[in-house]
């Protein structure tokens, strides 16, 4: 059984895409590269779930879906794909909300590992913090095509192609984003 008292964290990459960035939502492959900041987060169980994001608390509480602000529906869709028990949970982020570099899939990434952290204490997991993610990535973007969740996820240089796993690339010198 997890201590209660115990908190569990997780940390997930960000990411950008250097080719097929449209394109990889309707099959083509794209090559994207995680970036070392992205976002941590940190669970404990706790008797109802909340989720603190920046200055923003949200509660995961009995309401219907549709009356839910959309972080706290991906954060019960994130719980619900891992079979997670009640949790409060806290995510920051070491890049920009909005910018492209993959901040809500690194959140859910990060909130995917720490919650599965948690739920490991106590026997095995339910589902894949891949799966998980794309759950919570769902919510904002309708059918995520997992290649913000993949770079968020592994980190390095990847191929992706929805649908298949990503694919580790190995460039012949380190990359250099400016």
């Amino acid at each position: 059984m997890a201590d209660p008292a115990a908190l569990y964290r997780g940390s997930a990459a960000g990411k950008v895409i250097l080719l097929g960035e449209h394109a990889v939502v309707y099959g083509s492959a794209a090559l994207v590269v995680g970036l070392d900041g992205g976002a941590d987060a940190a669970v404990r169980a706790a008797h109802s779930s909340e989720l603190v994001l920046g200055a923003d608390r949200y509660l995961i509480g009995p309401a219907a879906a549709g009356e839910e602000p959309l972080t706290a529906r991906a954060f019960r869709a994130l719980l619900a794909a891992l079979g997670a028990p009640s949790v409060a949970a806290e995510a920051t982020l070491a890049i920009p909300a909005g910018a492209g570099l993959g901040a809500s899939a690194a959140i859910g990434v990060a909130l995917a590992r720490a919650v599965s952290a948690l739920i490991s204490a106590s026997g095995p997991a339910s589902s894949s913090v891949a799966s998980a993610a794309l759950a919570w990535e769902n919510v904002f973007h309708g059918n995520a095509s997992g290649v913000d969740t993949a770079a968020a996820e592994q980190g390095g240089c990847l191929s992706f192609r929805r649908g298949q796993p990503p694919r580790a690339l190995r460039p012949a010198r380190p990359l250099e984003l400016v």
